[in-house]
């Protein structure tokens, strides 16, 4: 599944990128990486940005950068 199919509130653990270089660099820059686990905030009306926590850290994508990461979704509590 992919960043933007989780619900908000959620919480994921990134699988990987399916991105060129200058994107992965970018997403790395912000703290994504496979393996990282974050949450989902929420997204906007109609999904065209999607506000996720990494760490303490607060990131906002494009949804066509969110629907290049692969993720599985964590039992944690929100």
């Amino acid at each position: 599944m992919t960043l933007n199919e989780i619900r908000d509130g959620e919480r994921a653990v990134i699988e990987n990128f399916e991105i060129d270089d200058n994107l992965r660099q970018r997403f790395f820059s912000f703290g994504l990486n496979p393996g990282k686990k974050i949450k989902k905030l929420k997204s906007t009306l109609k999904g065209s940005t999607i506000e996720i926590q990494i760490d303490r850290s607060c990131v906002i994508l494009r949804k066509n950068e969110a629907e290049k990461i692969r993720v599985s979704r964590t039992n944690e509590n929100a």
